[in-house]
């Protein structure tokens, strides 16, 4: 019998990408039969999916905004709760170059106690992301630098990935809660892999075009504040006061010298202060706090996406 797979594609205005990104998990698998997608659509734009495409796909609407944290973590309990065995959480500005996501597909059930990840690619050139190499792989593996990521074909293992392109079997789930609801956009996934410290492969072979920037974000200060508040709450979580106030002096700076923005010092400080009132959340993130704000979310977005039975099997934990 063949492992049963789930694409997680939380939704956020992609409109203009998503064509694109179902069409990829076509072509880069031949038999998508047992191959599901969840689309966890938290916008109001009408959005239009492509039925000719032969692919299994649940669209589920949520509130507008519940963010990227809380829109995976629906989806991958969803998928859970219907039997699927493995979970990919998969950008919306993204698609698989050629067989990635089956070379990916085929890794997971290879390392199922492991955490997996695509290799993020440029998404017009499809060549390597530099910044993604050096965030994730040059920092810790140096003797890499030299390498030509596109023929490259060992598994490198690394401390923490971005979540784009994540996958994992589900049956993790019950030794780690997933993604904390208090990142409500950026840095869920630093914190999750911090909290958790898994055992964690980039497989180079298995490519993702990803749009470098917040496709998702019209705004690209309010992105810009977004990421600032992120680096406040990882500060407070694991750095303590001391580096939380450095960083806000630090962001503040960036906001005088480089953004040129009042709006921005305001918008980070306002941060502040929000992170301050959740300083009890943000320093107790142990797996029975994280998992205890999971399912109050989830509970509240299965309800108002009318999933009675999963919302039912929530109540249940």
């Amino acid at each position: 019998m063949k492992s049963k797979f789930a694409i997680i594609i939380p939704f956020y205005h992609g409109n203009r990408y998503l064509s694109r990104c179902l069409q990829s998990i076509v072509a880069s698998v031949r038999n998508h039969t047992n191959i599901k997608v969840f689309i966890i659509k938290n916008d109001q734009e009408e959005t239009i999916i492509d039925t000719s495409l032969n692919l299994d796909i649940e669209l589920i609407q949520t509130e507008p905004n519940i963010g990227f944290a809380r829109a995976s973590n629906l989806g991958v309990y969803m998928a859970q709760f219907q039997g699927y065995e493995y979970v990919i959480i998969q950008n919306q500005d993204s698609h698989w170059i050629n067989d990635s996501l089956g070379q990916l597909m085929s890794n997971m059930t290879k390392f199922p106690n492991a955490y997996h990840s695509s290799l993020l690619c440029d998404y017009y050139t499809e060549e390597p992301n530099i910044s993604f190499l050096k965030s994730y792989v040059y920092r810790i593996r140096p003797e890499l630098l030299r390498v030509d990521f596109m023929t490259y074909r060992n598994k490198i293992k690394v401390e923490r990935v971005a979540a784009a392109g994540l996958g994992f079997s589900v049956h993790l789930l019950d030794k780690n809660a997933l993604f904390d609801p208090i990142f409500y956009h950026y840095g869920e996934d630093y914190d999750f892999f911090e909290r958790i410290k898994p055992t964690l492969y980039i497989w180079p072979q298995a490519k993702l075009g990803h749009v470098d920037g917040d496709a998702k974000s019209r705004d690209l200060s309010h992105q810009a504040i977004q990421l600032g508040v992120a680096r406040i709450k990882k500060g407070i979580r694991f750095r303590g006061f001391k580096t939380t106030f450095k960083n806000y002096l630090g962001l503040i700076n960036d906001g005088i010298s480089f953004y040129k923005s009042i709006s921005f010092c305001l918008g980070i400080t306002k941060g502040l202060l929000k992170c301050l009132m959740q300083y009890s959340s943000l320093t107790q993130y142990d797996k029975a706090s994280v998992k205890k704000r999971i399912l109050i979310h989830l509970e509240r977005d299965a309800t108002l996406s009318h999933n009675d039975h999963f919302t039912k099997s929530i109540l249940k934990h």
